[in-house]
């Protein structure tokens, strides 16, 4: 049986494609996002100053794949050595893969993180703000779906709320309009005997006592307003500042004066308010 000329022309294309595929990928993995891990690994495990290199990939095609790979930078060395090797990973995922791998990656250091892209510029907007970040002390987040930075207590958390705020406003940043921006109180030591319920355990890494978080551009000023009422008039363990939204825990043996209070501040300003008691057994509304 004679096979039509076109039918035949098309096998033999088929067969070119597939073999330029197979030529491309003569160097590649079939599991791409595993074999990335084991590459990054190998180049930054024994590197100085790394204390750990936590990967993780999947191997979403034959040939492609996705990997992540963190840096935990040992609190011994310098800032600068951590931006140094923010940009030691950035090159890294910049040449490695060959389009094959999508990667995402990430130097943790004092407790601050900071995402790093295969984007160089990017890379050193993030890290000039993390470097200052790095010699205060400050905990918290910097990456295209989180800017968050820690306050030393309930004083100081609007105050960094709005530095969050301010930076999450830069472009060169490319943070997400859906990024979680704000600041957070984290637990200083082992909680209160009573009072682990109470924490917001895990949400940003870190147990956390306050926490206001709201969408880039969103102030929280009305909220916070209704926050200092509550602290002019009884203690305040916890608590949640949300858009909208002021969730608290406080030391009252009355809590029915409390709920009061918290009504009329509801009222007066159409934020929910929400007040529980704190002590063991409690478990608070945002819990």
């Amino acid at each position: 049986m004679n096979v039509p000329t076109m039918s035949r022309a098309r096998g033999v294309l088929a067969a070119l494609a597939v073999a330029a595929v197979l030529a491309a990928c003569s160097g590649c993995a079939i599991n791409a996002g595993g074999a990335a891990t084991s590459r990054a690994s190998e180049r930054f495990s024994g590197v100085a100053d790394v204390d750990e290199v936590a990967v993780s990939g999947s191997n979403n095609l034959p040939f492609m794949g996705s990997a992540n790979v963190v840096l935990r930078v040992d609190d011994a060395a310098s800032p600068e050595r951590a931006v140094e090797l923010g940009h030691e990973l950035g090159a890294f995922m910049a040449h490695d893969g060959g389009g094959a791998v999508s990667w995402k990656g990430a130097i943790e250091y004092e407790s601050f993180t900071v995402e790093i892209t295969d984007d160089r510029a990017l890379n050193d907007t993030r890290l000039a703000i993390a470097g200052p970040m790095w010699e205060s002390g400050v905990e918290g987040v910097l990456s295209a779906s989180e800017v968050l930075m820690s306050a030393v207590d309930a004083d100081g958390l609007e105050p960094a709320a709005r530095r969050s705020q301010a930076l999450a406003a830069h472009d060169s940043l490319e943070v997400r309009s859906t990024a979680e921006v704000g600041a957070f109180v984290p637990v200083e030591g082992e909680p209160a005997d009573g009072y682990d319920q109470v924490l917001m355990q895990g949400r940003y890494g870190m147990p956390t006592r306050f926490e206001a978080v709201a969408d880039p551009g969103v102030s929280l000023e009305a909220e916070f307003d209704v926050f200092d009422e509550v602290r002019a008039s009884y203690p305040v363990e916890a608590g949640r500042i949300r858009e909208g939204e002021v969730s608290l825990l406080v030391t009252v043996t009355d809590l029915d004066s409390a709920t009061a209070l918290a009504e009329q501040l509801a009222a007066a300003s159409g934020i929910e308010v929400e007040i529980e008691r704190a002590g063991p057994g409690d478990v608070p509304l945002w819990g």
